[in-house]
């Protein structure tokens, strides 16, 4: 025996994927070894991480918001860099007064614009469920204002990698 856990025990286990808890956890397998597969699949499909972009004044058309913490006066200049593949799954976006304006999530690297959330006199919004790709490691990403004015604009967006 070379090391610990070398015998196939996993596999001859029994695993009940009809128990209503591994239903809900949407695992099927019928061994604990393909259970534990199963569920790290699902781990690193489902790793989220959020982000928060803002700007404490009026941001007018071609503002970009601020990282924080950043050193950079806005995300243009020290702009979010992807650790990995990703895709963006949810967002919430806000201002303090009803406005009208376009708020953008940008790809710097690529110079491709991933997504407009638009503000129709209102003062949130807010979407779930996205997956919106064209978010590769070491991309740059920046927020900002493509029409319009907001006071005090702010995002919070949440990312999923890619396995």
């Amino acid at each position: 025996m070379s090391g610990p856990f070398t015998s196939p025990v996993a596999y001859s286990i029994p695993f009940n994927g009809a128990d209503p808890l591994a239903v809900s956890a949407g695992i099927t397998a019928d061994n604990v070894f393909d259970a534990i597969l199963e569920a790290k699949t699902d781990a690193l499909n489902n790793d989220r991480y959020p982000v928060q972009a803002s700007y404490g004044g009026n941001a007018t058309a071609g503002r970009y918001l601020e990282i924080y913490p950043s050193i950079a006066s806005d995300s243009a200049n020290g702009p979010l860099i992807i650790p990995e593949l990703s895709r963006i799954s949810s967002y919430t976006a806000g201002c303090v007064a009803n406005s009208t304006f376009v708020l953008t999530i940008r790809n710097l690297t690529t110079a491709t614009d991933l997504l407009n959330i638009t503000f129709t006199a209102s003062k949130e919004v807010n979407a779930t469920g996205l997956s919106v790709s064209g978010v590769n490691a070491n991309d740059h990403l920046g927020f900002y204002i493509k029409s319009g004015s907001a006071n005090k604009p702010f995002i919070r967006v949440w990312f999923n990698t890619i396995t």
